[in-house]
Order: structure tokens, then sequence, then C-alpha cells
């Protein structure tokens, strides 16, 4: 499990607090996975993925957590959690991908971490007046080395942080505008576009409790606000 200073310097955690709306929110054609709640998703758990598999909108668990499928052994610190947008055609593991193993994380929100006298301070942010919402990501196959297992794994872009998200960190899950979703899903020309930041002023955001820090902790309790100290900003 990645833990400490690490993963406050990536998009490490999110929501999904109502899985039950995945499948109309995204149009899935055909069964859906069982899924709970759930309200601090962490790197290396079982997720839910949205992917197009031959023209059908499907959704899959997959684990956070990618690796190439031409790697035959992967300990768990070679994992790959976050990819960088700006990137994705230059590193050799992800350029393979974009033509046809894009997929969209469903989720409600994210959290991200801001240092305040050197102490990590757990922020929830959220796009207003809209209980899922898509991120971007990739996924990829992989056989452990000696075995015949298939492994779908994923892994979340990232992109430059809005306004809003800025004054907490300088990345942010690259959450797809709604109408281009289905583009970036099945590969339309421009789909690429569809990676930048998502406008600030649409999006909300407030302090939560330290409890988010440990991934043992899932309960709805982690996204309530919490009162802020003066100018936590």
């Amino acid at each position: 499990m990645v833990n400490g200073a690490q993963w406050y310097a990536m998009c490490m955690r999110y929501v999904l607090e109502r899985p039950e709306e995945v499948a109309a929110r995204f149009s899935v054609d055909g069964p859906v996975p069982v899924m709970t709640p759930r309200f601090n998703i962490a790197p290396t758990q079982e997720v839910p993925i949205i992917l197009n598999d031959n023209g059908r909108i499907r959704c899959a668990m997959a684990r956070w957590g990618l690796v190439p499928s031409w790697k035959q052994i992967a300990k768990s610190g070679e994992w790959l959690f976050n990819a960088r947008a700006e990137t994705l055609s230059e590193k050799p593991a992800f350029k393979g991908l974009l033509p046809g193993s894009r997929c969209i994380f469903p989720a409600s929100g994210f959290f991200e971490w801001q240092r305040q006298r050197g102490r990590p301070l757990p922020c929830y942010l959220y796009v207003r007046n809209a209980p899922l919402l898509g991120c971007a990501g990739l996924y990829d196959w992989w056989t452990p080395a000696g075995t015949n297992e298939k492994i779908l794994t994923c892994v979340m872009i990232t992109c430059d942080a809005n306004t809003l998200v800025r004054k907490i960190h300088g990345r942010m899950p690259a959450i797809l505008a709604r109408q281009l979703e289905d583009a970036w899903l099945r590969g339309e020309e421009g789909y690429l576009s569809a990676l930048e930041p998502y406008p600030a002023g649409k999006m909300g955001c407030h302090r939560v409790s330290e409890r988010v820090n440990s991934s043992a902790g899932d309960d709805p309790g982690m996204i309530l606000p919490i009162e802020p100290e003066r100018r936590w900003w």
C-alpha cells in the first residue's frame, strides 16, 4: 500500500458515493459488477472502470495500479497509479494504450492534501451539482510470469490543476467534460483535447477529517466538512 509523503504528491484517493447510478450515468451496455459506496478509495484496490469493449460501453472491476502487458514481473512498488496527460504519448507504459485502452473512473469527488505548517491537511474536491463525474484513465491486461491469470489494471490520468485546486496541489485528475466522455471512450477525433483542467468555477472544496490520511477508514464521515482554521488556504 502506498503511504507517507509519496501519495501526498499525487492524486491518490477518491470517492464513489452513488455506485448504483453508474450504469445509467455512463450508458453501460450490459451487466455491472456489484459495487458499494466508497469514501476513501486508494491505490492497489479494486475499482470500477468504464471502457469501450468493441463498441459496447462496459463496466468492469480493475486493480488501481497499472502494469503494462509486456512486463513479466512487477512488484507493488512498480505499479503505476497516475499518468501525466502531457506525456502519455511519450512514456512506454502508456503510449501503446492510447489508441484503444482508454477508460473512465466513475467518481463523486477526490481528495488532495495541502501542507500547512509542515502538516498535510486533506481537502475534498468535487463538481457542484454532479453526483457522478468521469476521470480519464487507461487500462491494460497483465499476465504475471509463470501464470495464465489475466489481471485488469488501470491508471488515472492527471493534468495541471485549475485555479481552485492549485491553492492546494499542483495536479488534479483529468475530469472529463460530460459531453466529451463518449469521445474519450470511442477515440473520436480530438479526444486528447478532453484532458484539460476542469473549470474551477464549477467545483467546490472543503477541509475534511485527517482520518482520510489512513486508507483503513471508509465511511460517509470522510467527506463531511470540518470547521476550518482561519484562512486555511
